[in-house]
């Protein structure tokens, strides 16, 4: 995968990585400050479907202390991604 990601979204450092994916900061188009949640490429995750649900979760919170789902793609190896 390489830094620049589809929308002008630019992966900086790793943050931390779960059972689905891994969080990275980055920037914005607008150079904003985000978070990337990039899925890993692992045998049994249905990367659509994972994809579609924590986006479809995601944007129905709205909460002072939770963060807004901005924008969904796909990286140039296939991999759905996330930006908060």
């Amino acid at each position: 995968m390489r830094d620049q990601l589809p929308g002008g979204y630019r992966l900086s450092e790793e943050l931390g990585r779960g059972g689905v994916g891994t969080v990275y900061a980055g920037t914005g188009p607008d150079g904003a400050e985000v978070a990337i949640k990039v899925a890993e490429p692992r045998e049994g995750v249905v990367r659509a479907e994972w994809l579609r649900r924590e986006a479809s979760l995601a944007a129905r919170l709205r909460h002072p202390h939770i963060v807004q789902l901005l924008h969904t793609g796909t990286t140039a190896d296939g991999r759905p991604f996330l930006v908060y």
